[in-house]
């Protein structure tokens, strides 16, 4: 990494892609819907439902590949309102 003026940092595109709700990269490559607040709820359900029935943990970095394989839905905090 180098360091760049705020107006054309990665934190300033996420912010103002969070702002508008927008995911900020890979937008071409989302082969399925961006998920809601609505749908994520109820996905979270189903997974930690799972996982409880199962007894194994499900490690934060793997929800958004969850997200993508099981939902069929990109999980973007951007698109969810946060940086």
């Amino acid at each position: 990494g180098t360091v760049v003026p705020y107006a054309r940092s990665q934190s300033m595109v996420k912010e103002k892609h969070a702002e508008f709700q927008q995911p900020c990269s890979g937008i071409g490559r989302a082969k399925g819907s961006m998920v809601t607040w609505e749908m994520l709820r109820e996905c979270l359900q189903k997974l930690l439902s799972e996982v409880s029935s199962g007894g194994q943990p499900v490690p934060l970095s793997n929800m958004k590949r969850l997200f993508r394989t099981k939902f069929h839905a990109e999980l973007s905090e951007t698109s969810l309102g946060y940086a």
